[in-house]
């Protein structure tokens, strides 16, 4: 039961040493995967995103400080170390990284990828370049 499990994942009291659980971003950001993984401040008694309970004061500030950056390329720099130094502290262990290929035939227009659907394509604008073929 799926809501069973991730009740218990996500509620510390109950959760065991490991779970094999998932998560995929919003959007293409750093900012909607380290901050709910990593973030001290995110450890709840229940519905913790937090699984690895990690509560670090160094990590927290970091999160803090790349959320006030107004430079995407500079906060993007900064997201890469981040998760470095977290990785290096290996609160998770990561087993798959997961990366689509997108593949459209020549008789189609209007297919681009969209960050606002994880990176997929926006059926709404696809079409036909010559609707005889």
């Amino acid at each position: 039961d799926t809501s069973t499990f991730y009740e218990v994942i996500g509620t510390p009291a109950r959760q065991h040493d490991a779970a094999l659980t998932g998560w995929c971003p919003d959007w293409s950001s750093g900012a909607t995967f380290l901050p709910p993984l990593f973030d001290g401040r995110n450890i709840f008694a229940k519905g913790n995103s937090n699984l690895a309970q990690i509560n670090d004061p160094e990590i927290n500030k970091k999160i803090d400080e790349i959320a006030a950056m107004t430079d995407v390329t500079a906060a993007n720099a900064a997201y890469g170390a981040l998760d470095k130094q977290i990785m290096e502290k290996a609160p998770i262990v990561p087993l798959l990284y997961e990366k689509n290929v997108t593949v459209t035939g020549e008789n189609i227009a209007g297919a681009y990828l969209n960050d606002s659907y994880s990176g997929g394509i926006d059926f709404v604008s696809v079409g036909l370049k010559d609707a005889a073929k």
